[in-house]
């Protein structure tokens, strides 16, 4: 209760504060809106349950930003029950009033199955009157919809031309997605040098994804002349973001020496962050690295654990290396069927090496 005298001794010296609520005394619909938002800061003078009493007041008025707020906070408030059914009801208050935030944020409840049940056509509805209004963020999501076709008929260049005007606004992930459009060319005409244009700007914000595709288009010369010390740096920004497939391909540079000076230590250091995080060439390259002892003790158990890893996945290249350590027994006790089974799996997929030493353990049988 004193911390409750705290908050309104403070606001009540707030000569902002005084003139707002001599008005919401009278019932003005905006100052109890302001009031409200008062009570919503940081610090001392918060109050969840007072923010709500005036918002309430100004929304039942009709006076759209508190419509809007009253349902944020009956949704995600923490020192109240939440109460979806309130929320939806106040957020549709506002958002049949044209407030662009509410029709937004009601499109991701619906989208996403937050808090409702998920409604894709709901979604589109609400995305698309946010989206007309210049809402960036809902073009993106609608141009999701149009590209997955989830709630709208698939439209690929009904998605790139959202995208594209998300993306103009500046939205990273819009201009990511229309990189993506112009390197498949759904949509639009495929034009690589485009495609590094939008990646590079979602890459310059900060989009790890980007960022990697920036750093692949450097490495392999893609609408760009090659540049080997230019895609390290892309790829470790994106790595250095937890992007998996990023930390991947830092270890072949470091391997193979793409850029910068040869280092076994530093190839393994990213493989293993990648090979954590599930993907199979990281998994089959580490396991290269302890069958070898590149810059770790040689441990073939170790290295049948990562080629296991990455073989179960589907990686030809593991599926072989796996045959090849039950045939000879290195890391785990010799076994031809065993061995058979892994060279099949990748002969499969037509890797050669495994179909010459399929027919070489028949012709010793």
């Amino acid at each position: 209760m004193s911390g409750k005298k705290n908050n309104y001794s403070k606001l009540e010296n707030n000569s902002e504060y005084k003139h707002w609520i001599d008005a919401a005394n009278q019932g003005d619909a905006k100052a109890e809106y302001v009031i409200g938002m008062l009570f919503c800061g940081t610090g001392e003078q918060q109050n969840e349950m007072e923010a709500i009493k005036w918002f309430l007041k100004s929304a039942e008025q009709g006076y759209a930003d508190a419509q809007y707020m009253l349902g944020q906070n009956l949704a995600y408030g923490s020192l109240v029950h939440s109460d979806i059914n309130e929320a939806l009801k106040w957020y549709c208050a506002a958002a049949e009033q044209g407030h662009v935030t509410a029709q937004f944020e009601l499109g991701l409840l619906y989208v996403y199955g937050a808090l409702v049940r998920q409604n894709f056509l709901e979604a589109v509805k609400w995305f698309q009157k946010a989206a007309e209004c210049g809402h960036k963020g809902a073009q993106f999501e609608l141009g999701i919809m149009y590209k997955a076709g989830e709630g709208v008929k698939k439209d690929l260049e009904e998605a790139a031309k959202l995208f594209r005007k998300a993306a103009d606004q500046g939205h990273a992930e819009a201009q990511y997605q229309l990189g993506v459009c112009y390197y498949t060319g759904e949509g639009v005409e495929k034009d690589e040098t485009e495609a590094l244009k939008w990646y590079r700007k979602a890459a310059d914000q900060g989009d790890a994804s980007a960022q990697y595709n920036v750093g692949r288009f450097c490495e392999y010369g893609v609408g760009v002349k090659q540049n080997y010390p230019a895609a390290l740096k892309w790829l470790r920004k994106a790595a250095e973001q937890g992007h998996a497939l990023a930390q991947s391909e830092i270890g072949k540079f470091y391997a193979y020496g793409y850029g910068v000076r040869k280092d076994w230590k530093e190839a393994v250091k990213w493989y293993r962050k990648a090979a954590e995080q599930g993907i199979a060439k990281a998994q089959f390259e580490l396991g290269v690295c302890y069958y070898h002892g590149e810059a770790v003790k040689q441990d073939c158990v170790e290295a049948v654990k990562w080629f296991c890893k990455a073989a179960d996945q589907g990686f030809a290249e593991a599926q072989f290396a796996l045959g090849l350590c039950y045939d000879r027994g290195k890391g785990v006790k010799k076994n031809v069927v065993e061995a058979i089974c892994w060279f099949q799996k990748a002969a499969e997929q037509g890797h050669e090496n495994a179909m010459k030493a399929l027919m070489e353990v028949f012709d010793e049988e």
